[in-house]
C-alpha cells in the first residue's frame, strides 16, 4: 500500500506533466548500506534539472519507509567544491515542500527552493520522513499503526545514516544539514548523535532548548501529556485534511460561513483561513509554539498576509503529509522541557551553523539552543517581522532564505 503512496507521491499533483521520464545515460547512483533496502529508484530531469527518487527500508520492518529525492542540475555537477545539503521538511511535510514554485498550484518548480538552491550549484538531497508513507484513513484505527509509537528523533537520525552513504557515493565532501522549522530541529538532533558526520547546520526557525523556567514548564507540560496520548495508542495524529479544508473553502466559498466550530458565528471561510494562519499562540502546552509566536504575518481586518504568498502556502497545505507521528511532537516538546537526550552531546559540534531566524515564531529560541553546541562560528540574521513560515512562504524567498544559504555553504561551510 505504501509503495503505491509513494509512487503518487514522487510526482505530487503540483509538479503533473513537469518531469521528463528520460534518465541519463549513466543512471541514479548506487548505494549499498548494511540494514537498508532499496525498495524503488526513479531518475527524471525537467530542462535544467534532475531528480533521483529513492524508496528506502530500514531493516526488516516493511513499515520502516522513507524518501530521499536527490535535485541537482543536470548533468549533476560532481567534484563541485560546494558541499551538498540534506534538507529535512517542517512537521507534516516531505519533500514536496521544498519542490513547490511560486505560482499557484506550485507547478513552476524552477522557482521552488530546492531549484533555486540546484542553481547555485548545490546538490540537494531531499528526506521524506516515515509518515509521509502513511496513505489516508490507513490509521483510522490507531492500533493498526502502533508501528509508528516511535517514529521520532532516532527514527529520523538511523534513516540519515543511509543519506549519508549516498552523498560519500559523489562527494568527498561532507554534506551540511538542516530546513526549516522541524528540519533544523532535527538537524540538531542529527549532529547532536554524530557531531563530525556534518559540515554544517542550517537553522531556519529551528530550536530544541530553552533556559526560560516558564516556557520550559510549559513544554514539559505539553511532553507528559503527548507521552501519555501514546502509551494509551494515539500514535499519529491527522495533519493534512484539516489544513487542505481551510485552503479548500478559502479558495472555492471564502465569503461562506466557516464550519470550523472554533471560530464566532458569523465567521466567513476567508477569514478563518486568515486567522489560522495569523492568529498568535497560546504557548504550551496548548500549542507547540511559544506564547505569541503566529504561523505567518498578517491580518484578518485588513484581509491580508505582510509577508507570506497565499499560493505558496496553499500548495503546501494541500501536499502535506495526511498524517503526523506524535512521537516528533514528544520530543520537540520534552527537550525544550528540559529532556537532553537530543542535546546533551551538542557541544562536540563544532563546524559552522547558519541561522535564519523569523523573529514572531521561534525566534530567539535557537539562540539557546546554538550556545549549547562547540561552534565558534554563527552566522545569524534575524528576520524581526516575520512569523514562524514567512521566511518559506514569501515569494522572495530566494534572497532571504537560498541566497544567504548559498553564501554560506560556499563562504563557510566549503572549507571542511
Amino acid at each position: 500500500m505504501r509503495l503505491g503512496h509513494w509512487l503518487g507521491f514522487a510526482l505530487p499533483c503540483l509538479m503533473v506533466g513537469a518531469w521528463s521520464a528520460t534518465a541519463e545515460a549513466a543512471g541514479p547512483p548506487t548505494v549499498s548500506v548494511p540494514g537498508f533496502s532499496i525498495v524503488s529508484v526513479t531518475d527524471q530531469t525537467n530542462g535544467a534539472f534532475r531528480d533521483i527518487q529513492y524508496l528506502v527500508q530500514n531493516g526488516s520492518d516493511p513499515t520502516s519507509l522513507f524518501g530521499v529525492e536527490r535535485i541537482s542540475l543536470a548533468p549533476i555537477p560532481i567534484g563541485s567544491f560546494l558541499p551538498p545539503i540534506i534538507l529535512e521538511p517542517p512537521l507534516g511535510g516531505s519533500a514536496a515542500f521544498y519542490k513547490r514554485g511560486n505560482a499557484p498550484g506550485g507547478a513552476d518548480f524552477q522557482n521552488s527552493i530546492a531549484a533555486v538552491l540546484a542553481t547555485g550549484g548545490v546538490d540537494v538531497y531531499l528526506i521524506s520522513f516515515r509518515d509521509s508513507f502513511l496513505t489516508p484513513n490507513e490509521c483510522a484505527s490507531q492500533g493498526s499503526c502502533a508501528f509508528a509509537a516511535n517514529w521520532g528523533f532516532s527514527a529520523f537520525v538511523s534513516d540519515l545514516t543511509f543519506i549519508r552513504a549516498l552523498v560519500a557515493v559523489d562527494h568527498t565532501k561532507q554534506p551540511a544539514i538542516g530546513g526549516a522549522s522541524l528540519g533544523g530541529i532535527v538537524g540538531f538532533a542529527a549532529v547532536n548523535q554524530n557531531p563530525t558526520d556534518y559540515a554544517g547546520l542550517a537553522l531556519m526557525d529551528s530550536a530544541l532548548w530553552t533556559t526560560d523556567t516558564t516556557l520550559r514548564a510549559g513544554y514539559e507540560q505539553l511532553c507528559l501529556g503527548t507521552e501519555a496520548a501514546i502509551a494509551a495508542g494515539q500514535v499519529v495524529s491527522v495533519f493534512e485534511p484539516l489544513e487542505a479544508e481551510f485552503v479548500e473553502l478559502e479558495l472555492q466559498n471564502p465569503n461562506g460561513p466557516t464550519p470550523f466550530p472554533q471560530f464566532p458565528a458569523g465567521t466567513t471561510n476567508r477569514q478563518a483561513y486568515l486567522l489560522q494562519l495569523t492568529t498568535p499562540s497560546p504557548g504550551p502546552p496548548n500549542s507547540i509554539f511559544p506564547p505569541g509566536a503566529v504561523g505567518v504575518a498578517g491580518s484578518e481586518p485588513q484581509n491580508r498576509l505582510f509577508f507570506a504568498s497565499e499560493s505558496r502556502i496553499n500548495a503546501k497545505g494541500l501536499t502535506d503529509n495526511f498524517y503526523a507521528a506524535n512521537a516528533i511532537v514528544r520530543d520537540f516538546a520534552c527537550s525544550l522541557g528540559g529532556d537532553e537526550t537530543f542535546v546533551a552531546n551538542l557541544n562536540q559540534y563544532t563546524r559552522p551553523i547558519l541561522a535564519l531566524e523569523d523573529g514572531k515564531g521561534l525566534g530567539s529560541l535557537a539562540d539557546s539552543t546554538i550556545a549549547l553546541t562547540g561552534s565558534k562560528d554563527v552566522d545569524k540574521i534575524v528576520y524581526a517581522n516575520f512569523g514562524h513560515s514567512d521566511l518559506t512562504e514569501t515569494p522572495l524567498h530566494a534572497a532571504v532564505l537560498e541566497a544567504p544559504t548559498i553564501a554560506w555553504l560556499y563562504g563557510d561551510v566549503a572549507k571542511f
